[in-house]
């Protein structure tokens, strides 16, 4: 973003890279015969899921760098796991974590609103840690969503099902609502960022 890149523009160049290595990862397991499909329901289950959360959490992730720091994105976003335990409970039961995962949850928490404290003053601030948490919880509700998935067909497989059509509609966003780069913009050191 510094560079002049916009969202859009970035979830767009990134996803070509994550598409491309996807479709190569797909095609290496589908001739060594290790991609198994038991179902069409099951692989679209889990393309919509994957097109839903991967698609809404990148741009969420993304956005929110236009209000906050890269450092308190990280921070939000790297809560996930701790939103994977309060949605398994809310779906599963008390039972789905227990008292230890209890207590990291709340000091991973309490640690998280004393730095976005001291580093948010504005609204403008407050905006941007509203998006970095809406990323990190349409990343958590993607591993709850897939999990039954995940057992059945392994984390690879399932990833390999779940992010190519993510990957197809942000490239259709960015055609959508910009549809061009300035090329004036791919110099050798945003190419090795990207």
């Amino acid at each position: 973003m510094q560079q002049g890149f916009t969202t859009i523009e970035i979830m767009m160049l990134r996803n070509v890279i994550t598409f491309t290595v996807v479709l190569l990862t797909f095609l290496v397991m589908w001739f060594n015969k290790k991609i198994t499909v038991n179902s069409i329901k099951s692989v679209l289950y889990m393309l919509l899921v994957g097109l839903i959360c991967f698609h809404v959490s990148s741009f969420f992730d993304l956005y929110s760098l236009n209000y906050i720091s890269v450092n308190l994105e990280r921070l939000i976003v790297h809560l996930y796991p701790s939103i994977v335990c309060v949605l398994l409970v809310l779906k599963n039961g008390r039972q789905a974590v227990n008292n230890n995962q209890w207590i990291a949850i709340f000091i991973i928490y309490g640690a998280t609103v004393l730095f976005v404290g001291f580093e948010t003053n504005s609204i403008f601030n407050w905006v941007g840690v509203l998006f970095a948490f809406l990323a990190a919880f349409f990343y958590a509700l993607y591993f709850v969503l897939i999990d039954s998935s995940i057992k059945k067909y392994g984390g690879t497989q399932a990833t390999l099902f779940s992010l190519p059509l993510a990957s197809l509609t942000i490239n259709a966003q960015f055609w959508i609502t910009d549809g061009q780069i300035d090329l004036t913009l791919f110099n050798s050191n945003n190419i090795i960022i990207f």
